[in-house]
C-alpha cells in the first residue's frame, strides 16, 4: 500500500470520524465524500455495461442527479439524524469514541456506499435483489416438495397441506393483511425456511373462517416483506452482472463446493468426530447444511445466519440444544469452509475480476 494511498485513506477516515462525532458541524465534508465515492461507483457500473436510470432531461448531469437522489435517502433522518449511517457504523462496532484503524473505517464506509447505491438502483430499475431471489427460490422448492398439495384457482397456483382434510372451500381465501400478520408471527431469524413455511400453513389451518390454503404469489410476497422488515442493516456487495458472468460464477461455485466439503470433512470434521463432540451422522448433516450455505454465498453473494442452515437439517432441535451442543462444532466447520471456499474462488482464473470474494 503506497504512502499516498494510505494518506488518502487516513484523510477520508478522519472525515468520517469527525462526522460521527458532530454530524451537523461536519455535514458538508461528509456529504462531499459520499458524493465522490457514490459517483465513482456509478461510473464503474456504467463502464461494466450497467444501464443506469435517466433522471431529468440533461444527460450531462445524469450521474450527478442519480448520486444526489441516492444520497438524499442515505442521509435522511427518518427516525433520528442520519439514522441509516449511524445504525450501520454502530452495527459494525465503529464509534468516534474508539481509537480504530483508519483502513477499517474507510473499508466499512466504501461497503456502505456501494451497497446502498446498488440497493437504491434495484428499487429505481425494478431489479430483484439476491435476497429476494433466494427467498422465492427456497419457498418454491419447499412447495414442490412433500407435504403440500397444489391446485389451480382462477389460473393461479393455490397450495394447501397434503394432510389437510376439510378444505373449507365454501370459505373466502385469507386476506393478505391477515396472512402478513401470520407470516410475521411465525417468523424467527433462526428458524429454517422449511419450518417457517410449515408454521404458516398450520396457522392458516387454524383460522376456521377462511380456506386453509393460500395463493403462492401472496405467500412469496408476504415472506419477502417480513424478511426484509427483520433483516439487519447489512449493506454488502450487490452485483450488476451479465447472464454470462453469472453462469461463470455458478460453474466456479459448482467446482469449488465438493473440494471444500472434502477438505472440511478431512481437516475439521474428523477431529470433532474423533473427540466425540459430534457423531459421524451429525457430521454428515453439518456438511449438507454447509453445502446450502456455500451455494447461497457463492452464487448470490448473500446468505442467511448460520443457524438457519443448521435447522434445515435438524428441524427437531431447538435453539437451546443448538447453543449448548452444536453451535461450536458447526460454526467452526462453516467458518473453515468459508475461508477455504473463498480461497478457491479467488484463485479461479475463470471469474477473476467478475466478483470480489
Amino acid at each position: 500500500m503506497g504512502i499516498r494511498y494510505q494518506d488518502r485513506i487516513n484523510h477520508d477516515a478522519g472525515i468520517i470520524v469527525e462526522f460521527l462525532k458532530s454530524p451537523h458541524k461536519h455535514f458538508m465534508q461528509f456529504y462531499k465524500l459520499c458524493f465522490h465515492y457514490t459517483k465513482k461507483h456509478l461510473c464503474s457500473l456504467k463502464r461494466r455495461g450497467a444501464v443506469l436510470p435517466k433522471i431529468g432531461s440533461n444527460p450531462e448531469t445524469n450521474l450527478d442527479d442519480i448520486t444526489n437522489d441516492i444520497l438524499g435517502i442515505l442521509l435522511s433522518s427518518a427516525r433520528a439524524p442520519y439514522n441509516i449511517v449511524f445504525d450501520y457504523f454502530t452495527k459494525h462496532g465503529i464509534s468516534p469514541e474508539k481509537n480504530q484503524d483508519g483502513f477499517l473505517i474507510y473499508h466499512r464506509f466504501t461497503i456502505l456506499i456501494r451497497g446502498f447505491a446498488n440497493r437504491e438502483l434495484y428499487k429505481i430499475r425494478g431489479y430483484e435483489n439476491p435476497q429476494t431471489r433466494k427467498i422465492k427460490r427456497r419457498f418454491k422448492d419447499i412447495l414442490k416438495g412433500p407435504g403440500y398439495h397444489e391446485s389451480i384457482i382462477g389460473g393461479r397456483e393455490f397450495f394447501t397441506l397434503e394432510a389437510t382434510g376439510n378444505l373449507r372451500q365454501d370459505k373466502p381465501v385469507i386476506p393478505y393483511e391477515k396472512l402478513l400478520q401470520i407470516v410475521e408471527n411465525t417468523y424467527h431469524e433462526n428458524i429454517s425456511y422449511v419450518k417457517w413455511c410449515l408454521k404458516i400453513f398450520e396457522a392458516i389451518d387454524k383460522c376456521g373462517e377462511y380456506q386453509n390454503g393460500i395463493f403462492r404469489h401472496e405467500l412469496l410476497q408476504a415472506a419477502i416483506e417480513i424478511s426484509s422488515k427483520h433483516m439487519e442493516i447489512n449493506f454488502g456487495e450487490r452485483d450488476n452482472l451479465s447472464s454470462i458472468e453469472l453462469a461463470l460464477i455458478r460453474q466456479a461455485v459448482e467446482r469449488a463446493i465438493p473440494k471444500t466439503l472434502d477438505w472440511v470433512s478431512e481437516n475439521v470434521s474428523r477431529g470433532f468426530v474423533e473427540k466425540e463432540r459430534i457423531t459421524k451422522e451429525e457430521s454428515e448433516l453439518f456438511l449438507k447444511a454447509i453445502e446450502l450455505y456455500l451455494w447461497d454465498f457463492g452464487c448470490d453473494g448473500s446468505h442467511d445466519k448460520y443457524p438457519r442452515y443448521y435447522f434445515v437439517l435438524f428441524p427437531d432441535k431447538d435453539q437451546n440444544f443448538y447453543l449448548k451442543n452444536h453451535k461450536y462444532p458447526f460454526e467452526t466447520m462453516i467458518n473453515s469452509a468459508r475461508d477455504y471456499f473463498i480461497d478457491l474462488l479467488r484463485n479461479d482464473s475463470t471469474i477473476n475480476g467478475i466478483r470480489d470474494y
